[in-house]
């Protein structure tokens, strides 16, 4: 590349950003992903670069080639296909990857004081280094493979900015396809339905109630949806009209992914609250959801759905339209009165009508033929207009001796319960039009496996061999085999979709080029993850009914390179499944058939991690332990990648943090996997196998050490990514807030937020924790409130199967502020029953949820009950959470009665020792008083206490019973006192029990 002069590497700066805004504005429109990312990090960069003073002209230089692939990228938008291929998509991830560093490299210069900045020199010259030669790596890259007819346009960027910013926009507005902004077109043949879309308007007018069109299927439900929809009057009184296809929707969170995309909502944990919110805003509000049968039918789901769809009618300015296959309609909405009655076949005369409008009027003599085909399509309107168009380039009489020598042949197959509706679309198949046409036959038997449908550029990126894939999309579209959502996604009606699977079922030459494709972008989510604002989770949320179609499709194939291919993107599918809030995915049970099959030991490890890993599937894993060690017997004597060992020792380490059976073996592995890592020098591996070493602190209740962790991460990761500078951030806050630094702490998370919402990541679970942590700083302040209204914050964001823990626990904490705060019992027990039915369908106890349900017991006045739940909790979690304990047994522990806001503590048996603090209050102990008085909120938090120095804090309450028993006085604790035996000082008030069982304990 050419030396610049100062004066233009100072005005690369403008022309970068002129690049960056028109990239960005291209993006809008074609959804491509990493595009976002490299539009946002470069904005981000440039005001870095021209603040910069350390190394500025080579920073400069950088920004230059930034924009020289800026300009190659917006060209490839306009004018290639190939810019949605996967191996192209990985290049463009690799390019934000290099932004993503760049970024964090002139963070740390911009952070760093003059000194530090100098004893840093050689690090960050080294990183610089790292960057530089990747972009231009990338830079050679994309000149190499698409340079032809580039090097003119950069000149021109070059030469002048603005000219060329202006040549773009125009391009823009002529190139970018417009069907994103509308919706489907009006019918343009409408015949039949009159007096229905009469009805079906004058209802919509009206203070509307909720409607179902139902029928059979080919009906014409959809088609009067659409007049409905374009009817003048109704646009008139509805600015904004949505209508939406359910078909590929087979569960509640797949249709709310559905209608937040089509209401150009992201994906997030509170997608619910975010249309409902978007409907109630919007004003007078039309919303049809076509096929709405797809996703009401599956059983699982009903009751969800139907109360999803209950909600929607509660919104007063939204008129709410299904169409529905059937006669039945969902049970807990109040539609309209009296109902839409299930749509009849057509009369004649207007079958007569579609058909004369789509083909020509019968030539003398052959009006019989068109009478004896109108009866032959049963009137429904979908067999009516395939028998036309037909008709349109066979003729009458031609049409009607190849419908009676193709009924013959289908009566002597056996076929005597075909509907007219199939007989007439095999015809349409067997059309000359059709059979000259191989291609759109192909194409047609793809879109069988495609519930989403697709858009063309997809095909051609996948290179499914079906070569103009535009010519054969426009013959099904116009022989009514086929149809162009709003999305430009192009798809088939359910009753020709069933019937082509089933007739002619899409060969492996065209479904697995596009299966390896959605693979390939699954894989590239997990790897790049990380990466701000990638727009990749929206274009695999759009497309999950045709990944598990596909993946469905390929489990049929007996090739072991396959099934073992497919077994991995199962993983990483149904990891993706579960961040996007949908839970653990139908298709993770065939994995271990696969294993069984295969003996394919890569894919046993990587499954195996990710069930150990993930309390809802540990289930899956008999004997877990003695899996786990052969696991580190396997990684040990063999070689093997490093990110392999590292991602299953955290695994490993994570199954003995969440199940609490072995804290020593999860340091041990967490010792492991940070050896490795530093052995491979990779820096987010080091990274990962830190934050398992933050997990296992956590559970030994060392906040001290996850501040340690924190720091020493932080060395590492302000030279990597954003990303993990938010979990540096997120550790640190966490630390601060268990050891009592409560400011600190909400410095922290206030900044983990700001990092977060930079990277367009508000609806994670990274701000999940980031939301959990605030809420429990709040708490440790007593300001309850605030803390409620966090952890209520948290329940709207997810769900029984959506970040399950998140929301269970929070649900804990609301009844604990509740009972703190004197609320309603009936609310109360609401919460605790919700997150009880979320830790029984996982298998899962939570101590918490006990001791807050003993609380509510002492709350509602059972003194006896309470006390025996609250002995029950505290022996279970002190000394052997894995123990059977029988009522029995716990008759050796010292009774306690508990009294709101009475701080009185007495020893009540020699057997036990209590020590107590609270902000401003004296504890007494007194030996001559057979109960113990603490405050709720002290009892509580003893079962959340762990404790790490048990000994020393015995042998304090040794001393302090003794200093008691010599003078027969009270006894007052300091705060001193309270810090010298390590309790965490920021709780309303502390307990700490030791109690020892008559049964060892």
């Amino acid at each position: 590349m050419p030396s610049k002069s100062p004066e233009m590497l100072n005005k690369i700066l403008q022309y970068t950003s002129v690049a960056a805004n028109t990239l960005h504005d291209v993006v809008a429109a074609t959804q491509i992903p990493f595009l976002q990312s490299i539009c946002a990090l470069t904005v981000a960069v440039i005001p870095m670069v021209e603040n910069n003073k350390f190394q500025k002209a080579r920073c400069l230089e950088m920004v230059d080639q930034i924009h020289h692939l800026l300009c190659t990228l917006i060209w490839l938008c306009l004018h290639s296909d190939d810019i949605r291929s996967s191996g192209t998509l990985s290049e463009i991830a690799g390019l934000a990857a290099t932004l993503q560093k760049f970024q964090s490299c002139l963070k740390a210069q911009r952070e760093l004081g003059t000194l530090k900045r100098l004893l840093k020199q050689s690090e960050i010259t080294a990183q610089l280094d790292v960057c530089e030669q990747e972009l231009r790596a990338a830079t050679e890259t994309f000149t190499i493979k698409y340079g032809i007819g580039m090097a003119s346009a950069l000149v021109e960027m070059n030469i002048d900015t603005e000219r060329r910013h202006q040549e773009l926009l125009e391009l823009i507005s002529s190139e970018i396809p417009t069907h994103f902004l509308y919706t489907p077109a009006s019918p343009p043949i409408f015949h039949g339905r009159e007096s229905v879309l009469e009805t079906l308007v004058s209802t919509l007018l009206d203070n509307p109630e909720p409607v179902a069109i139902l029928g059979p299927g080919g009906i014409g439900k959809t088609t009067l949806a659409m007049a409905t929809l374009h009817h003048p009057l109704v646009k008139g009184k509805y600015a904004f009209r949505h209508f939406i296809s359910c078909e590929s929707t087979s569960t509640r969170d797949d249709l709310l992914l559905n209608i937040g995309s089509n209401l150009g909502l992201d994906p997030s944990k509170q997608l619910s609250k975010a249309i409902l919110s978007h409907l109630r805003q919007n004003g007078p509000s039309l919303v049809i959801l076509d096929n709405f049968e797809t996703p009401w039918e599956t059983t699982e789901s009903r009751n969800q759905v139907e109360e999803f769809l209950s909600l929607l009618s509660d919104i007063p300015t939204l008129a709410l339209v299904i169409t529905m296959r059937g006669a039945e309609r969902p049970r807990k909405v109040k539609w309209n009165r009296p109902f839409l009655p299930p749509l009849e076949p057509l009369s004649l005369d207007a079958s007569r009508q579609i058909f004369l409008d789509i083909a020509d009027d019968p030539p003398t003599g052959e009006e019989a033929a068109l009478d004896e085909l109108l009866g032959l399509s049963g009137s429904l309107p979908l067999a009516v207009s395939l028998m036309a168009n037909i008709v349109s380039f066979e003729g009458y009489s031609g049409t009607l001796l190849r419908w009676q020598n193709e009924n013959t042949s289908l009566l002597s197959d056996g076929h005597t319960k075909r509907s007219n509706l199939e007989k007439s679309i095999t015809l349409s198949l067997g059309s000359p039009r059709m059979s000259a046409s191989p291609y759109a036959k192909d194409l047609l038997s793809l879109l069988s496996l495609l519930p989403d449908g697709i858009r063309a550029e997809d095909v051609t990126a996948s290179n499914v061999p079906i070569p103009d894939i535009r010519r054969w999309q426009s013959m099904l579209v116009g022989t009514s085999l086929a149809y162009l959502d709003r999305m430009g996604r192009l798809k088939a009606l359910s009753p020709i979709r069933e019937y082509i699977r089933r007739a002619h079922p899409a060969p492996a030459a065209l479904a697995d080029p596009l299966r390896r494709y959605f693979q390939a972008l699954i894989e590239m989510w997990g790897s790049k993850r990380e990466l701000p604002a990638n727009n990749l989770a929206p274009v695999l949320a759009a497309s999950l009914g045709n990944i598990n179609e596909l993946l469905h499709y390929g489990l049929a194939s007996t090739d072991k390179s396959t099934r073992v291919e497919i077994g991995h993107t199962i993983i990483a599918l149904d990891s993706f499944s579960a961040a996007m809030l949908k839970g653990n995915i139908a298709l993770f049970q065939q994995v271990r058939q696969i294993i069984e099959e295969t003996n394919d030991a890569e894919l046993r490890w990587k499954y195996t991690g990710r069930c150990i890993s993930n309390i809802a599937l540990t289930r899956l894993i008999q004997n877990p332990k003695a899996v786990i060690e052969e696991g580190v017997q396997y990684f040990q004597n063999g070689t093997h990648p490093p990110s392999q060992g590292v991602r299953f020792y955290r695994a490993a380490a994570l199954y003995y943090v969440f199940t609490g059976k072995s804290t020593q073996k999860a340091e041990e592995l967490t010792r492991l996997a940070l050896s490795l890592a530093q052995e491979s020098g990779d820096s987010e591996l080091q990274l990962l196998s830190m934050q398992t070493e933050v997990s296992v602190a956590e559970s030994c209740n060392d906040p001290h050490r996850v501040i340690q962790i924190a720091h020493k991460a932080w060395k590492i990761a302000r030279l990597t990514t954003t990303y993990w500078e938010y979990r540096c951030t997120e550790w640190e806050a966490s630390g601060c807030c268990h050891s009592g630094n409560l400011m600190r702490a909400l410095e922290l998370c206030a900044h983990g937020e700001e990092l977060l919402i930079a990277d367009g990541q508000e609806d994670s679970d990274r701000f999940l924790q980031c939301l959990d942590t605030r809420a429990e700083v709040n708490l440790a302040k007593t300001d309850y409130l605030e803390a409620r209204r966090l952890y209520k914050r948290i329940t709207e964001m997810t769900a029984p199967t959506r970040s399950p823990w998140f929301h269970a626990h929070s649900l804990v904490m609301i009844a604990h502020i509740d009972i703190l705060t004197e609320g309603e019992v009936p609310d109360i027990l609401e919460s605790l029953d919700a997150a009880a039915a979320v830790y029984a369908a996982h298998n899962r106890k939570s101590f918490v949820h006990s001791s807050v349900a003993a609380e509510l017991q002492l709350y509602r006045g059972d003194s006896e009950n309470a006390r025996a739940s609250f002995m029950f909790t505290v022996a279970a979690t002190i000394f052997n959470p894995s123990a059977d304990l029988s009522r029995a047994m716990l008759k050796e522990v010292p009774i306690i009665i508990v009294e709101p806001a009475n701080f009185m503590l007495t020893v009540a048996s020699p057997n036990a020792f209590f020590i107590a603090y609270h902000p401003g209050s004296a504890v007494s102990v007194d030996e001559s008083v057979s109960n113990i008085r603490v405050s709720v909120t002290a009892l509580f938090n003893l079962i959340l206490l762990v404790l790490p120095s048990i000994w020393r804090m015995f042998n304090e309450a040794q001393r302090c019973l003794a200093e008691c028993q010599q003078s027969h006085t009270r006894y007052a604790f300091s705060k001193s006192t309270c810090d010298t035996i390590r309790t965490p000082p920021f709780l309303p008030s502390v307990i700490i029990i030791l109690t020892r069982i008559a049964t060892g304990g």
